[in-house]
């Protein structure tokens, strides 16, 4: 049965810049408008300019849904002010932090020893794994202190890995993906083999993808960690979106191989139910991150470190990452493992997949539309066939407007299609069905 279209209000609106400059004109005032005018602004005005990622309908992108338990917790932490840089100020919060991040390496196939920290997004958990590459990379060879490094990646990779290449100032060559997006050994090393002695002198990373962006696709793990070890290369894994496949035994051998990365990533934010902002940055040698984003100063002696290695190791989260201030961002996911245990996790990852095949099924029945790769995870891409970029922008934002759901148009080889990503486990076959009867 489909369900009736739920209106503009349920999804959200687009803000329009000139309608927000007169709505919320005069609200930061030397005396204040006072709570209820501030709320009535919140909720009238800037809320209702913002599109609700967590609605069932909204396939776009990689949405959210975060389990309410987690929000709970989430807003506890807030009001409890912790502060979760170091373990003397935040020994709680790390130690159940660490336990996450540990049962995440364990689902990943790596050693006990493994450990990580939380950062805020899959951008600055890569950006911080390829800091640490670069620096082993360099601390090999004296001779590459000046040298200009390159990152090896798919041409499908996310677009967080070009930007943590500008910013580290290193260069970024990219692999032509096969058919379905998925980069492969073998296309790999013929690259290598194509370029010449000096590019290959340069290499100090391979960037693999588990659940490709646009997509949901899964690189070919073990060819490409078959050629890190034997080139000696630093395997990154961007699992942000599809990594959460490790909580479901059924869905964790699409991510086989990871158990050969030195570092890798998964947002709790996108598919494993926590509020924004949260990446889980896991790292195979905790000691590599240490020795390249170790903090230090006289000011900082004061805090008590193991150090990695010793018995009681505590690590502080600015020694793993990018960071130095933080939020314990690790805890709302933890409050929802313990609440209500892996299992329950799992489940909701696996209808996702579930959802995605029962979708690609719908397209190919449908004569009028064209299902361009075979989901893997649970990413569905399409096209309606005869439409060009106009109509798919018409389309999406006809969609909006009627309240039935937000996808948006994006480009496949060359030609626009249509993408929609399942996360939500709200999300149900009546609202698929309700997008797919308006491309008739």
């Amino acid at each position: 049965m489909t369900p009736e279209p739920t209106g503009t209000s349920g999804l959200g609106a687009i803000g329009d810049p000139r309608a927000l400059d007169a709505a919320l004109a005069g609200s930061i005032t030397a005396a204040g408008l006072g709570v209820e005018e501030a709320t009535r602004r919140l909720q009238d005005e800037v809320l209702a300019a913002c599109l609700r990622v967590d609605h069932p309908a909204f396939l776009a992108f990689v949405p959210v849904a975060p389990d309410p338990l987690s929000v709970r917790a989430d807003q506890a932490i807030s009001a409890a002010g912790v502060y979760a840089g170091d373990w003397v100020e935040a020994g709680g919060a790390l130690h159940a932090e660490r336990q996450v991040i540990r049962l995440l390496a364990a689902s990943a196939g790596l050693p006990a020893t493994a450990d990580g920290t939380f950062v805020s997004g899959g951008t600055a958990g890569t950006l911080s794994a390829l800091v640490v590459a670069r620096h082993r990379w360099r601390a090999a060879d004296p001779a590459r202190a000046s040298m200009r490094g390159l990152v090896l990646a798919s041409d499908e990779v996310h677009s967080s890995v070009a930007a943590a290449a500008r910013v580290m100032d290193v260069d970024l060559l990219t692999v032509p993906s096969d058919a379905d997006g998925r980069l492969i050994g073998v296309a790999l090393a013929d690259a290598l083999a194509a370029a010449d002695d000096a590019t290959r002198a340069r290499v100090v990373a391979v960037v693999a993808t588990v659940g490709a962006t646009n997509s949901g696709v899964v690189d070919d793990l073990p060819g490409i960690a078959a050629l890190a070890r034997a080139n000696g290369w630093w395997l990154h894994v961007d699992g942000a979106y599809g990594l959460a496949c490790l909580l479901s035994e059924r869905l964790r051998p699409l991510a086989t191989g990871v158990e050969h990365a030195d570092s890798f990533t998964v947002d709790p934010h996108k598919w494993l139910f926590a509020p924004y902002d949260a990446c889980a940055l896991v790292y195979r040698d905790p000691a590599a991150a240490t020795a390249a984003h170790g903090q230090r100063a006289d000011y900082l002696d004061v805090l008590d470190r193991g150090g990695a290695g010793s018995e009681d190791a505590r690590i502080d989260p600015s020694d793993l990452a990018l960071q130095l201030s933080r939020r314990p961002r690790g805890l709302p996911l933890w409050f929802g493992l313990t609440s209500r245990g892996t299992d329950h996790y799992a489940r909701a990852v696996e209808h996702g997949v579930a959802l995605a095949r029962w979708t690609a099924e719908a397209v190919r029945a449908a004569p009028h539309l064209e299902l361009l790769v075979e989901p893997e995870l649970s990413v569905v891409l399409l096209r309606r066939r005869g439409w060009d970029a106009a109509a798919y922008s018409t389309w999406s934002d006809d969609l909006l407007t009627r309240g039935i759901g937000y996808v948006v148009p994006t480009v496949w080889r060359g030609a626009p299609a249509l993408r929609l990503c399942f996360v939500n486990p709200a999300t149900t076959t009546d609202h698929v069905e309700a997008i797919l009867a308006t491309l008739g």
